[in-house]
């Protein structure tokens, strides 16, 4: 049975739905609605947990710090409004949160190191065969614009398979090891969906950040809405 504050219970089973459609508008619509009254806060907030939890070595803050602001948009969802008990609740995933981001880490230092090793390759030995043209100017500008597409999908495609891990500590309170395996199961049920969202907020953010990256801090508390949302989507809790 729920708990007196909406959150599932620590044995309820969480199952993921397949198949689910993408709705773009309605899910921009409803990510918009959920920050209604407290853009604000979640702005501010996101920019100074990104911000702290970047300076410690490694970004293991990082962690922590997603989940304290998918606990404030969950209870901006069930509550109607998010605060300082909700960074507060986030407390009890700090272990999880933790645990999930160095994992997570883990995964994307062994996909993303080989593969920009082979793109950097790529790059000088481009470099080397134009600069017999006499146009290194040239070359330096044109490898670095090749490279950039490559190295943004690289990324993206490395962080898809955990894109839920968070919402779900904070929504679900799943542990670390749950939260993984239940986001890479969404991906596997829901390709399509979560391929193709992944790729709307990496190719949105990309195109505000030509307007000299103002658009992007804007965007951000959206980006957290959206995920959260379809997080809700592609989840459900039943008692165990």
């Amino acid at each position: 049975m729920p708990s007196p504050t909406n959150q599932p219970a620590i044995n309820a089973k969480i199952n993921v739905r397949v198949a689910v459609p993408l709705d773009l508008s309605s899910l921009i619509k409803r990510a918009h609605a959920l920050l209604a009254g407290q853009y604000r806060f979640f702005l501010a907030f996101c920019l100074t947990g990104i911000l702290l939890g970047s300076i410690v070595p490694l970004g293991l803050l990082m962690g922590p710090t997603l989940t304290a602001i998918y606990c404030c948009l969950s209870d901006k969802e069930e509550k109607g409004a998010a605060g300082i008990q909700s960074i507060y609740r986030s407390f009890q995933h700090s272990a999880d949160s933790l645990l999930a981001f160095m994992i997570i880490l883990a995964s994307a230092f062994l996909f993303f190191v080989p593969t920009s090793l082979l793109l950097f390759r790529f790059g000088t030995d481009l470099y080397h065969a134009a600069s017999a043209t006499g146009f290194q100017p040239l070359t330096i500008v044109i490898a670095g614009c090749l490279l950039i597409p490559p190295i943004a999908s690289l990324q993206m495609i490395a962080c898809i398979p955990f894109l839920f891990t968070f919402p779900l500590i904070a929504k679900y309170n799943c542990t670390a090891v749950e939260a993984i395996k239940l986001s890479i199961q969404a991906l596997l049920n829901n390709p399509t969906t979560v391929i193709a969202i992944a790729a709307f907020l990496l190719g949105s953010n990309l195109v505000a950040a030509l307007l000299f990256y103002l658009p992007v801090i804007l965007l951000i508390p959206i980006n957290f809405s959206v995920i959260y949302i379809l997080t809700s989507d592609l989840y459900w809790a039943d008692s165990a």
